[in-house]
């Protein structure tokens, strides 16, 4: 996934920060919800929290109900890559975003 499509979808390259974010990753578990979990860079700040809800809201609309989430660091798949998606709606269980990660 290039860092390009991943900054649409909220989230950081690795070694990258945007938002004072490291890294990020949308998880969606149920229609209609979504969360995007972040590891804090060290700038980060309540402006970056603010301008990050104010993109996702402009990503996904009013449909979607969202909540930002923080954690220490994010899980990453066998072949050590970082799902930026999670999904588990519509038979898209733990689907990455990163079509290499089929091949891994």
């Amino acid at each position: 996934m290039s860092c390009y499509l991943a900054r649409q979808e909220l989230s950081a390259c690795p070694g990258e920060e945007q938002w004072g974010i490291r890294e990020a990753q949308i998880r969606q578990l149920r229609p209609g919800q979504m969360s995007v979990i972040v590891v804090k860079g060290p700038g980060y700040s309540a402006d970056d929290e603010a301008a990050l809800g104010r993109e996702a809201a402009r990503f996904v609309g009013n449909e979607i109900e969202f909540e930002i989430e923080y954690a220490e660091g994010l899980p990453r798949t066998s072949a050590g890559k970082l799902r930026f998606v999670v999904s588990s709606v519509g038979g898209a269980q733990n689907a990455a975003s990163d079509p290499e990660e089929a091949d891994a």
